[in-house]
């Protein structure tokens, strides 16, 4: 980012944080500083990969995509195999995760998707192309869930939630307390304030005989989310792969928060260094994640490690199928990137949910410890 462009980045969060009293919620300045269209982190381009800020799994090489492709066609099966099918990815990015999904059911398993329909929801549509096959419809991208009809398919998302502006709470003097954006008093420089909750709801489910200081983030936006998904998505399943953990593991293990900055593939802590060219994220909290997917009628049918979840899908079995088709050398690539996989995302898990058109119980399949 330009010295300009960061100047006026900062100039605004000092008057945002002025304008709300003194004390901004951390939410609120994620929401600007990332996701302002002009000034923000997500609307720069370049931000993935080596000449990036940092790398994601589709990007490694598409067996992770075809990966998730096949449990695509199993819920395509069980539909009845349906002309209407409709996958619907949230936070595209590169379009990597598509391209090699649609990819592997055309080349390798020869599917017709003249009759799919492919969605792609992001607040900077159109940033990348995706080039369908042959005889396929161009896909749909939106700007929000709210333009989407009602449809039975998938859903996939891949590092999207770890993306939604969160809260920051910490504990003192045994009461749950809000971590806030200020002013330091001496320099005028962004600094922490802590002051009450902004809303009570935020320390919902927490519990209490927490450690003073252990502090947690907390991503109210989820329940807007899961809403909105739940008014397009029909029938059919949703999968999200993401760094987090329980709530339980969160607070254990990682009293301190899980706040990270990225750029050019080294981490920080510090939200408040070169505003508009930092990744800023934290891990997820897939119990807060279950609750509000459960609210929304959704029915988790699978919480596992991302290794777990992709060794059950079937990783293996498309390793030998890239040796057979593609020969020794794509053979190998392909086991090295599996093994890249299932040994070195160690934070990352995967949720699989249902959706019924009639929601029901069905069982929870974890191998998560």
């Amino acid at each position: 980012m330009n010295p300009a462009s960061r100047n006026a980045l900062v100039a605004e969060v000092h008057r945002l944080v002025r304008l709300r009293g003194g004390r901004l919620p951390f939410d609120q300045f994620l929401e600007l500083v990332m996701y302002h269209p002009t000034l923000g982190y997500y609307g720069r381009k370049n931000i993935f990969g080596r000449d990036g800020d940092y790398q994601t799994a589709p990007r490694v090489h598409p067996i992770f995509g075809w990966t998730v492709a096949k449990v695509i066609e199993e819920e395509w099966r069980r539909q009845g195999r349906p002309d209407g099918f409709t996958i619907l990815e949230l936070g595209p990015g590169e379009c990597h995760l598509m391209r090699s999904v649609l990819n592997y059911l055309v080349n390798e398993r020869g599917f017709d998707l003249g009759g799919w329909r492919i969605m792609l929801l992001d607040r900077f549509p159109r940033r990348y192309a995706l080039t369908t096959p042959d005889g396929m419809r161009k896909p749909r991208w939106l700007s929000s869930l709210k333009q989407g009809r009602p449809f039975n398919g998938v859903m996939i998302a891949n590092e999207l939630l770890d993306a939604i502006p969160f809260h920051r709470l910490t504990i003192q003097e045994g009461r749950w307390k809000e971590l806030y954006v200020g002013e330091d008093d001496a320099s005028d420089d962004l600094t922490w304030v802590v002051g009450p909750l902004s809303g009570a709801h935020l320390a919902d489910g927490l519990g209490k005989d927490i450690p003073e200081g252990t502090t947690i983030e907390v991503a109210a936006g989820l329940h807007p989310l899961f809403r909105d998904l739940a008014g397009v998505l029909a029938e059919g399943i949703a999968i999200f792969l993401d760094y987090g953990d329980t709530r339980e593991n969160l607070l254990l293990r990682h009293p301190e928060g899980t706040l990270q900055t990225f750029s050019q593939h080294s981490a920080g802590i510090d939200p408040f260094l070169d505003l508009g060219s930092r990744d800023i994220t934290a891990w997820v909290d897939f119990t807060r994640v279950m609750d509000e997917t459960k609210k929304a009628g959704f029915v988790t049918e699978e919480f596992l490690t991302q290794a777990e979840a992709l060794y059950r899908w079937g990783i293996q079995d498309i390793v030998l199928e890239a040796t057979r088709k593609g020969g020794e050398v794509e053979g190998v690539k392909a086991h090295l990137a599996s093994k890249t996989f299932l040994f070195s995302y160690t934070n990352h898990h995967a949720l699989k949910l249902r959706r019924f058109r009639r929601a029901r119980a069905a069982p929870l399949r974890s191998l998560t410890r």
